[in-house]
């Protein structure tokens, strides 16, 4: 009896606080949505950003689906977005293609998303250089409508994927607000991690950074590299590509990016790789490469 009484103890305080678990549909559509992320604001947790790739206008149309709430996900209002860009002389770009959302707040009032831009659909299959542009979308807290937001390239080459973007919000003098948005850059020779920066809350940005190369040198470093399993430098392996970068920011403005490098023999697999990060501690240089997990 007691074992029973024990096992109604803790079994019925874990299913009461499963039965809590709310499903709530966000984008109210019945079209197809996929890639979704979410962002919590770090002033207040009821404030929530959502975002995703939408097809309700039809397919091969694919734009930023949005969804924003203000009651801790317990309602949403959603619409979708209409990126466009205006270069040179009155020169618009519309985006009519939008893949690879994140999404990011900042304490001042401001939400970002940033995604890979297209003015079409890619070619199937996928060229290299088919790929699209960087763009970070910004706007004032709460984005009530699409009219909210306004668009910034942070890189306008055409063979860029997966990027990701991430807010300074240490409150540190200095750099609290700062954006870092990393990516990948595919085409025909190689693959590079490539970061930027904005310190004008997504206004501009600076010039891409290349952190890693699938030839397995790395701007600004040297062959040998420091390990974190090894007090004595390694040489890196060849390495085929380079991708899934992921950045993080930590408690002293201290910038981290990690990404993978799958190992050229388990690349049919995929099942073997190194996972490698650099840090910029604020107002100082990228370090070399330290590796986080050798070949498993």
């Amino acid at each position: 009896m007691n074992r029973l009484l024990l096992f109604l103890a803790m079994f019925i305080p874990s299913t009461m606080a499963l039965s809590q678990l709310l499903h709530t549909n966000v984008s109210n559509n019945i079209s197809d949505q996929t890639e979704s992320s979410i962002a919590v604001s770090p002033v207040n947790g009821n404030n929530l950003l959502s975002v995703w790739i939408d097809t309700r206008d039809g397919f091969p149309k694919v734009l930023p689906g949005l969804g924003y709430s203000t009651d801790g996900g317990g309602t949403w209002q959603t619409y979708e977005l209409h990126p466009s860009i205006v270069i040179g002389f009155n020169d618009t770009v519309n985006f009519t293609y939008c893949a690879n959302h994140t999404a990011a707040f900042d304490r001042n009032g401001n939400v970002y998303c940033a995604f890979l831009a297209k003015d079409h659909y890619p070619d199937v299959p996928i060229r290299y250089n088919d790929y699209g542009a960087i763009v970070v979308a910004r706007a004032s807290w709460p984005p009530t409508s699409a009219n909210s937001w306004t668009f910034a390239y942070v890189d306008s080459a055409s063979q860029n994927d997966k990027p990701y973007i991430t807010v300074d919000n240490t409150g540190g003098t200095g750099h609290d607000g700062n954006i870092y948005v990393v990516w990948t850059r595919f085409d025909s020779t190689r693959t590079q991690i490539l970061y930027s920066s904005s310190t004008d809350h997504g206004s501009t940005f600076y010039a891409a950074d290349t952190l890693a190369t699938s030839s397995g040198i790395s701007a600004g470093t040297s062959a040998s590299e420091l390990y974190l399993h090894s007090v004595t430098p390694l040489p890196k392996p060849t390495v085929t590509f380079v991708q899934g970068a992921i950045p993080a920011v930590g408690s002293n403005g201290t910038v981290y990016v990690a990404w993978e490098e799958p190992h050229p023999e388990a690349i049919p697999q995929l099942n073997a790789s190194h996972i490698r990060m650099k840090m910029l501690p604020y107002g100082d240089h990228w370090s070399s490469e330290i590796e986080l997990h050798p070949i498993c």
